[in-house]
């Protein structure tokens, strides 16, 4: 059909609909359609407009919305990230030790109050600064470098990485603490800029406290061996001189009291040894020695003694030749003696100790084996520790202190060597302890 305003143009120039020529009448159609499908495309696109600017509204309105819902979460969590933040803080500032943290560069991000206090330092002088500017680590004489005990994180490990007890710690105007040192880093790190956390528990106190102990321990050690010794070597002259006149009765009590005078002397030469070792005075002299004839001298010591106890006593010669060992003659006899001396003491009538040897490429082995008591597991743990003593019956076999075994443990490391102990309760223990071999040239 033609467009409404074409048909009249045409009818008014031709007169009538019937005398417009077909070719002209088909062109004008043509022209209608394409006007009457633009009406309809344009009705379309105004409509979509329409359409569209009411989808536009409505997001819009919805795009705020939610805009606000952000806006407050955000605001939200800001608000919790800052009371964390401030909890932390005050956490921090609670806790007795020092807390610091330090980026992956080890400069020092966080700084608790504890932490001003064992250094000398205040947070505003160590923010950014490097850790090895602002504390100094000392084992015994040596520095421990940053890399060692704050080493930057890998793999993304997270836990305790570094831990060492008893260090010296020099703060600002080279302040002097004694601190345990603690190092953890969290998995997290590399995403935080975290290297890793310190954690310093200040023990001055306790190390001044045991000061004080070593000192009383040395000065009443020193104190009582004087008259020991006088009432040793007195004892020792009148029971030479007086021994065909003394009754068995009168045998028996100075056996006692020579026995017991023995004790008290090695209980304070042990408390002695134990005060150098922990001022560190306790020192080994090494030289060459054939290992072999050094423990058959030591063993023939005990001979009479476990033939009055109706023990075997036993050493087994070694198929092959033993390397010599380096070591203190007088610090290394301490540790075979009180081996032997245990093995003894803990070991039943018609038991047997036995002591043999053992080879490998840069040691030398020495087993010191008993058909003894034996040793609860719970107890094997402790038994190279400070007066530790077994509970039971192997505490009623002897009135020890329980530092033999510390100070035997002490001597070994000095020689750069090791000792353990293997046991089965009821049935017997064997301790050992390794030297380093002298390698043949």
């Amino acid at each position: 059909m033609l467009h409404k305003t074409l048909q009249r143009q045409l009818i008014k120039a031709f007169g009538s609909q019937q005398r417009i020529p077909k070719d002209l009448y088909s062109l004008f159609q043509t022209i209608s359609d394409t006007y009457f499908h633009a009406d309809e495309d344009r009705d379309l696109i105004e409509r979509s407009l329409e359409i569209s600017s009411r989808e536009l509204e409505n997001l819009n309105r919805k795009l705020q919305s939610e805009g606000e819902l952000i806006e407050k979460e955000v605001e939200k969590r800001t608000q919790e990230l800052s009371a964390e933040r401030n909890k932390l803080s005050i956490i921090l500032s609670g806790i007795v030790d020092a807390v610091i943290a330090v980026d992956l560069e080890r400069k020092i991000i966080l700084f608790n109050k504890a932490a001003e206090n064992v250094t000398g330092y205040k947070v505003a002088q160590v923010i950014d600064k490097p850790i090895d500017d602002v504390i100094k680590l000392f084992d015994n004489a040596t520095q421990i470098s940053s890399e060692t005990f704050c080493p930057m994180p890998q793999n993304n490990f997270e836990g305790i990485i570094y831990k060492k007890q008893g260090l010296k710690m020099l703060g600002l105007k080279q302040q002097q603490t004694y601190v345990d040192l603690l190092t953890g880093q969290i998995q997290e790190g590399h995403v935080f800029n975290l290297g890793c956390i310190l954690t310093l528990h200040n023990i001055s106190k306790e190390m001044q406290l045991e000061e004080m102990k070593l000192d009383f321990v040395s000065m009443a050690a020193h104190e009582l061996r004087t008259p020991l010794t006088a009432i040793n070597g007195y004892l020792s002259v009148f029971i030479e001189e007086s021994r065909g006149t003394f009754t068995e009765d009168q045998k028996m009590f100075l056996d006692r009291i020579t026995i017991a005078t023995h004790q008290l002397v090695a209980l304070v030469e042990n408390l002695l040894n134990v005060s150098r070792i922990e001022r560190g005075a306790f020192t080994v002299k090494l030289e060459k020695i054939d290992w072999l004839q050094y423990v058959k001298r030591v063993v023939e010591q005990f001979e009479e003694r476990a033939k009055q106890k109706h023990l075997t006593l036993t050493l087994n010669t070694p198929s092959t030749l033993l390397p010599p060992v380096m070591a203190d003659p007088l610090r290394i006899s301490e540790v075979v003696s009180n081996l032997l001396s245990n093995a003894v003491t803990y070991t039943p009538g018609s038991g047997s100790v036995t002591v043999w040897f053992e080879k490998t490429a840069n040691e030398v082995i020495t087993h010191i084996q008993d058909t003894g008591e034996g040793i609860p597991p719970e107890a094997l743990p402790h038994l190279f520790t400070k007066f530790f003593r077994v509970s039971g019956k192997l505490e009623q076999g002897s009135k020890g202190t329980g530092l033999g075994l510390y100070i035997s443990k002490e001597i070994v490391t000095m020689h750069n060597g090791r000792i353990w102990a293997e046991s089965t309760f009821k049935k017997g223990s064997t301790f050992s302890f390794a030297l380093p071999a002298v390698k043949s040239d």
